[in-house]
């Protein structure tokens, strides 16, 4: 119940008939995100492999520089089509903070997938719905329930089984750190204007993070090689896609109802690490992903039976 309740900050005040008509709004808002989020770590799963496979040859902050500007390009022509209104910077000192922990992020998560195996860093990566769920119940005044509680608590065992002893050195750091600047580039949506348009919220997050990383660029510069323009190209267009996607349903859905989609994108990580990387399935691995995952159909079901109780009761009455 609480769950549900958490969807409710972003109902109009003075909705007074809430059980008649919140199980039919709030569930097909929730499964929408739901599927939006399994496509956008689909598509940021894609993201990945192109770091891993063409990483090594190029240089970090030109790749990073180029992809924004790549970024930027994509979303100009949406962002044109905007009202004046729109468009305006809104909130700028968010979309601040969001860019560079987007520049951030993006700097460890590409050391990461270089030294990691996919489904290793995708462990730690995919930890940042856990800490989704507590910064939206420290940060956000969000109630949890026991479900999320439990959640949390199994996710975090999950992470520490899957890393086993010898993989604890800075890498892993740099992964840790991935997870919390996605939880909180996620939940920084929520304290932007409701007005603030998506292509706008990705445009100017984007133009916030390229004046660093092009002073970066300038500092590291190696020679430009047509495998840099590639991978930024790729990463361009699935953090773009993941972005709007992401912003999306955050803004729309409670964080505690939709968060465990995330978890979809450690199944993607371990198939294409097995089958495109040859990557060993380890028991440990396997079992920390399990832990990690069995939550997301433990919620499901709570969530389902919920709302099947919840719409009996008026008919009932």
């Amino acid at each position: 119940m609480a769950a549900k309740s958490l969807n409710t900050s972003n109902a109009p005040a003075h909705q007074s008939q809430p059980s008649q008509s919140r199980p039919t709004q709030v569930a097909p808002t929730a499964l929408v995100a739901i599927i939006g989020l399994l496509v956008g770590n689909l598509i940021l799963t894609l993201g990945d492999i192109a770091i891993k496979s063409l990483g090594a040859s190029v240089g970090l902050f030109q790749y990073l520089a180029i992809r924004y500007l790549l970024t930027l390009m994509l979303i100009w022509p949406i962002w044109r089509r905007l009202s004046a209104k729109q468009r305006a910077p809104s909130g700028f000192k968010i979309h601040l903070l969001r860019g560079h922990l987007s520049l951030l992020g993006a700097v460890c998560a590409f050391y990461s997938l270089l030294h990691l195996s996919l489904a290793t860093a995708n462990v730690i990566f995919y930890a940042a719905p856990l800490v989704t769920l507590l910064l939206a119940r420290i940060w956000l005044k969000q109630a949890l329930t026991y479900v999320q509680v439990t959640q949390v608590c199994l996710g975090f065992i999950g992470v520490m089984i899957a890393l086993r002893p010898d993989e604890l050195h800075w890498t892993v750091l740099t992964a840790i750190t991935v997870a919390f600047t996605v939880a909180l580039f996620n939940l920084l949506s929520c304290k932007m204007p409701k007005n603030q348009a998506m292509p706008s919220m990705v445009l100017w997050g984007n133009l916030s993070a390229l004046p660093l990383s092009v002073v970066l660029a300038i500092i590291f510069w190696q020679p430009l090689q047509i495998e840099m323009l590639i991978l930024a190209a790729i990463v361009a267009i699935t953090t773009t896609l993941y972005q709007v996607i992401a912003a999306k349903a955050y803004r729309n859905s409670s964080a505690g109802e939709i968060v465990i989609a995330e978890y979809s994108g450690l199944l993607f990580a371990l198939l294409i690490g097995i089958f495109s990387f040859d990557e060993p399935a380890h028991w440990y691995t396997l079992t920390g992903i399990s832990l990690i995952i069995l939550p997301m159909a433990w919620q499901s079901a709570h969530l389902y039976r919920k709302r099947a109780s919840t719409m009996q009761t008026p008919s009932a009455s």
